[in-house]
């Protein structure tokens, strides 16, 4: 999965000339702890609680803006970035969130909670199913497999490569929502289709 699947899209954003107090009230009011900052259309900045941490004690918040305390060049991903890859960036600068950038527009924000909540439904997705894994001479092997799971009332969900097997097969992990997997056996036994595990 990758993050434009999970990101919020339409992030709150503010311009640099936005001030701190305008910040924490924008902040406290809509219940977040990142807010973009953007300049013309074009990603100027990030601003997290922790930036703000800095400033609280100053006597004159409403005089100091967000330009002047915001990161601009943060930590970011691109819609393609895969989730894993994210999370690993996140835990290793120990940040909470990140600006999702394509060049400098930002398409997006993601944040720690949006991660959970994506690993939350892949485990619970991978709870509710079951998994054929089939070694596979090619791509037309292959699509007989899916045509076989299909007829016999498989619905697949998503299908993993594994490496090439010696003589020149590969794994294929099929995913699919979870039913008795008798019939599907069955009819891939009968084509001649080999299966090497399966997990109810």
């Amino acid at each position: 999965m990758r993050v434009g699947k999970i990101m919020i899209k339409d992030p709150i954003t503010v311009p640099p000339e936005t001030t701190v107090l305008e910040a924490i009230k924008i902040m406290q009011e809509m219940n977040i702890r990142h807010l973009p900052v953007v300049r013309a259309g074009q990603f100027a900045g990030w601003l997290s609680a922790r930036d703000l941490y800095g400033v609280m004690l100053a006597a004159m918040l409403e005089e100091i803006t967000v330009g002047e305390i915001m990161n601009p060049e943060p930590i970011s991903v691109h819609p393609d970035t895969g989730l894993e890859e994210a999370a690993k960036l996140m835990k290793q600068h120990k940040i909470g969130g990140v600006p999702v950038l394509v060049g400098r527009k930002l398409v997006g924000v993601l944040t720690v909670i949006d991660l959970l909540s994506a690993f939350l439904y892949m485990l619970e997705a991978l709870a509710s199913s079951s998994r054929l894994d089939l070694t596979l001479p090619d791509e037309a092997a292959y699509e007989k497999a899916c045509r076989l799971i299909r007829e016999a009332g498989g619905e697949i969900i998503n299908v993993g490569l594994g490496p090439h097997q010696a003589g020149g097969e590969r794994l294929y992990a099929f995913r699919l929502t979870k039913r008795d997997l008798t019939p599907i056996l069955a009819s891939l036994k009968a084509h001649g289709l080999r299966v090497v595990e399966l997990v109810e």
